[in-house]
């Protein structure tokens, strides 16, 4: 997997692989990674996918009596954070604790919830403002500190 960010990237022209290796030589140039460009050029076209950074609305629950959800199918979020495997992986643990912890089921599921709430916003906040940059400087420093903030704090369980 690959992603290059671009701010004020001015008109599309050519595809969406040449677009990619432009912006990719912008940071080849400055001695950044040469094996991104080769990246770049080996991924299919079918397979870049071009977006705006999306945020996903939220979900007014993750758990029922008997089902939870966890991953991007309790809370989503735009790719251009890269959380969406290691929330998944923590989800399961907090998951398996209070299934482990708690012998109602139900209240399992309501506790494994209610523990990644406050954890889930914390994330939605560096995401929105890393969304919010108004430029590459302000993106790589509000993505640094939401990186930092990420290995530095484990979740509740």
């Amino acid at each position: 997997m690959w992603m290059v960010n671009q701010f004020d990237a001015g008109p599309l022209i050519g595809s969406k692989r040449e677009r990619a290796l432009e912006r990719a030589r912008n940071l080849a140039e400055a001695g950044w990674n040469d094996d991104l460009l080769s990246l770049v050029a080996e991924t299919p076209e079918e397979s870049i996918l071009e977006n705006q950074v999306t945020l996903v609305p939220e979900l007014p629950r993750w758990t029922s009596a008997r089902v939870a959800l966890i991953g991007d199918a309790a809370h989503g979020l735009s790719p251009h954070i890269a959380s969406g495997g290691t929330l998944g992986i923590e989800d399961v643990g907090v998951l398996r604790s209070s299934l482990t912890a708690e012998a109602d089921r139900e209240k399992a599921l309501i506790t494994y919830e209610h523990a990644r709430n406050a954890r889930f916003a914390a994330v939605r906040e560096h995401s929105a403002a890393v969304e919010r940059a108004g430029d590459a400087v302000e993106f790589a420093q509000r993505y640094a500190a939401f990186s930092h903030w990420m290995l530095t704090t484990a979740p509740a369980t």
